[in-house]
């Protein structure tokens, strides 16, 4: 068995205002659900090297649920599953935070870097994404807007 590769440390750059990071975060969402609406749910469910896209997407929400429900945890009554409502759920959680706000939250001590990871979290999970549609036959044409 070979020893997995210590991938380079992340490194983020200067951070916009709240509302530009959440509008980034929403269009990652955005393009990553542009990716998967099209399919159907024989498709989505449908496992390759143990992944499936349906699981990868799920795990997307699950995870931005669970960051955002530690820095407001009375909203988790409700999990949102579509990404329309887990904008919703996420601006919500940063009602009145600023972007440079210290947190104590897992490993992140500023809710930049939470969002920032957040961001990083949907482009890697998209990009496996893609992968699996190439290996299911199912082309996606990447464009520019």
């Amino acid at each position: 068995m070979s020893i997995a590769k210590i991938g380079r440390g992340r490194a983020y750059p200067e951070f916009g205002g709240i509302e530009h990071e959440l509008d980034y975060l929403a269009e990652l969402r955005q393009r990553a659900d542009d990716l998967i609406n099209d399919l159907d749910d024989e498709t989505k469910s449908k496992e390759q090297d143990g992944h499936s896209i349906k699981q990868l997407f799920d795990h997307m929400i699950s995870a931005e649920v669970s960051w955002f429900s530690k820095l407001r945890p009375q909203q988790t009554s409700i999990i949102p599953k579509t990404t329309d409502y887990l904008d919703q759920f996420t601006r919500s959680a940063c009602t009145d935070k600023q972007i440079n706000d210290f947190i104590d939250i897992g490993p992140f001590k500023q809710l930049a870097h939470m969002i920032r990871h957040l961001q990083w979290h949907w482009t890697y999970h998209s990009a496996q994404i893609g992968m699996l549609r190439r290996m299911l036959d199912k082309p996606y044409n990447w464009k520019f807007a």
